[in-house]
């Protein structure tokens, strides 16, 4: 897939602010090679990449950009769970900011686990 230098910026963006687990370039890699997609949903940025574990394939939701992220949040959760199914998935993943906790959370989604930082320099 060919990515334009807006789309490029966008993604950029969204994956510095709110994913340290994920780089652009990675990123851009796994969408020439079918295992990372962009949907958008009403104007936000949704990526996605397809990973397998030992005994599943999961959804993993990487990043999430713009403005309606939180207002089109209902829609987003329902397409996502959709999309898990047609692509045989057992379940969707996503990493956020502390703050997403509880917003998953009024929505069903449940804490997987939890990640913690010390900076050294």
């Amino acid at each position: 897939m060919q990515v334009d230098s807006e789309l490029k910026s966008r993604i950029f963006h969204a994956i510095e602010k709110g994913n340290a687990h994920f780089n652009l370039d990675t990123f851009l890699y796994n969408l020439e090679t079918d295992h990372a997609f962009i949907l958008n949903i009403d104007g936000t940025l949704v990526g996605y990449e397809v990973r397998l574990e030992t005994n599943n394939k999961y959804l993993l939701v990487v990043f999430m950009e713009g403005d309606g992220v939180l207002k089109q949040l209902d829609k987003f959760i329902s397409m996502t769970k959709d999309l898990a199914k047609q692509l045989g998935c057992s379940y969707v993943e996503t990493y956020g900011r502390i703050g997403w906790s509880k917003v998953f959370r009024d929505h069903g989604i449940k804490t997987r686990y939890v990640a913690y930082k010390m900076e050294v320099l």
